[in-house]
């Protein structure tokens, strides 16, 4: 095949359309994929087809006649699209949105019955010279709308086949249940009827028929029948459960006549019971559920009531202990009580007064100091006061204690049996710290010191004597001659 000359080019963009070897051919522009240049040279043909790409042989028998039209077709729908690119757009159009144009151009490809499976060439060929055509300009903006109209279309097309299935559908599913009573001849006998079974007595009917595909009335039966067992099953669990609330209705009858508590049995309970009706009603088990059920609700109830009695209880009991508290501390600031007091000195102290009266009668159990497994009983009053004691009173002489000996070091004061109560109270009344102690207190703690100070003393004067007794012992007998 001879190459075309530049002169050869330069003829055909003229419209010469003349070969170099003689042959004419409208085609034989190089730019023009898929043709020949040459009708003399078997080469294979290439076509785009619906954005896809075919390859035949022009001497074989796979490459179709149409197809070769179809390829001839597209390129010089190629050529118009380049062309029509440069055109304008009419003036009864340019005044639109580009959205109005958009449903103008899917307007005219609905009017052109333009087809879901047709590609783009096939459907400029129905559209053919539309003067709506012209409403895009560009070739790319066509067949994105193109696209998009078949989409759209596909998308309702679909739509309609499948509310057309959900309506025949419906039409199959009343007609089964119409005939209901016709196919199921027994109760519950839909457990054990096949589609075969069913199939002679609906078969004639138009709704039946209607239904084409045999796979969607087998699939169509088997949701009837299941759509049956779930309403049944409902039914049944409906039935129960009422029956459960009547029974429980009944116990709590029964309860407010006083022949059921807490502490009912059930063993007890169901010979009253039998000749209910009610009670025949349900079987074993669901009896024993609601009776179950209703007994751990009392003894709920039982043992709620009992926690706020004791609650209450408690509160009072409190509310005692507080009270003859703060006659103990009105008694500690009048000076009637201090760390050394016993108890048969502060009740006769307090035996009028109705705060002591509110816990003297009462007692308590408390375990044994001798063993763990043995209580003792013990007044009530008398062991707030011992709690006042040794959590309150001793507190208070340990703090000040410290306190005391802090005063007498700094001070330098030496308390012997020289130094009277009344030489030392006025001699740490100087200090601001004497203030903050206890005045039953302060008098304890002198006298402890003073006891101290005797007992060193007297320690001291027994050692002496004991040091003079051995010197005695030691002299020799010239010695004492």
């Amino acid at each position: 095949m001879q190459t075309p000359t530049k002169d050869n080019r330069n003829n055909t963009s003229s419209g010469n359309n003349t070969n170099t070897n003689g042959s004419s051919s409208k085609w034989n522009n190089n730019s023009n994929v898929g043709y020949r240049t040459s009708s003399s040279e078997p080469s294979s043909h290439y076509y785009h087809h619906d954005d896809r790409y075919y390859s035949g042989s022009s001497h074989s028998g796979g490459y179709r006649r149409d197809n070769y039209y179809d390829n001839r077709n597209y390129n010089r729908s190629n050529i118009d699209n380049v062309q029509s690119s440069n055109e304008s757009i009419p003036s009864k159009y340019k005044d639109l949105s580009y959205n109005e144009r958009i449903k103008i151009f899917k307007q005219m490809l609905e009017d052109c019955k333009v087809q879901i499976d047709d590609d783009y060439n096939r459907a400029m060929k129905r559209v053919g010279q539309d003067n709506r055509l012209k409403v895009l300009k560009r070739v790319q903006e066509r067949k994105e709308t193109f696209y998009e109209y078949k989409d759209e279309k596909k998308m309702k097309e679909q739509e309609v086949f499948r509310e057309k299935r959900r309506k025949l559908k419906i039409d199959f599913m009343n007609m089964l249940s119409e005939l209901k009573d016709i196919i199921f001849t027994q109760n519950n006998s839909y457990l054990t009827t096949t589609y075969q079974q069913v199939l002679p007595k609906i078969e004639n009917d138009h709704r039946f028929l209607n239904v084409e595909n045999e796979d969607d009335r087998l699939d169509y039966f088997d949701e009837f029948i299941y759509e049956i067992e779930r309403k049944e099953k409902e039914k049944i669990r409906n039935e129960r459960n009422k029956n459960l609330e009547l029974f429980q209705n009944l116990l709590e009858k029964r309860k407010e006549q006083g022949l059921i508590n807490y502490k009912t049995l059930w063993r007890q309970l169901k010979d009253k019971l039998q000749m209910e009706d009610i009670y025949k009603k349900l079987d074993y088990c669901d009896r024993l559920i609601v009776w179950e059920s209703f007994i751990k609700r009392l003894e709920q109830e039982h043992y709620e009531k009992k926690q706020l009695r004791k609650k209450e209880r408690e509160k009072l009991e409190k509310l005692k202990f507080d009270r003859f508290w703060d006659l103990l501390i009105e008694l500690h600031k009048n000076r009637k009580i201090n760390v050394l007091s016993r108890w048969s000195e502060v009740k006769n102290e307090c035996q009028n007064d109705e705060r002591y009266l509110a816990l003297a009668n009462e007692n308590i159990s408390i375990p044994s100091r001798s063993s763990r497994n043995e209580m003792k009983s013990i007044n009530k009053a008398k062991m707030v006061f011992k709690d006042f004691i040794d959590n309150y009173l001793v507190n208070l002489y340990k703090k000040d204690k410290k306190t005391f000996r802090r005063i007498i070091r700094d001070l330098n004061i030496t308390i012997d049996e020289n130094l009277s109560f009344d030489s030392f109270n006025s001699i740490i009344a100087k200090d601001e710290r004497t203030n903050s102690i206890d005045p039953d207190n302060l008098n304890i703690l002198f006298d402890e010191s003073l006891e101290k100070s005797k007992e060193k003393k007297r320690k001291q004067t027994n050692v002496m004597e004991d040091e003079n007794n051995k010197k005695v012992v030691k002299l020799s007998p010239t010695q004492q001659e």
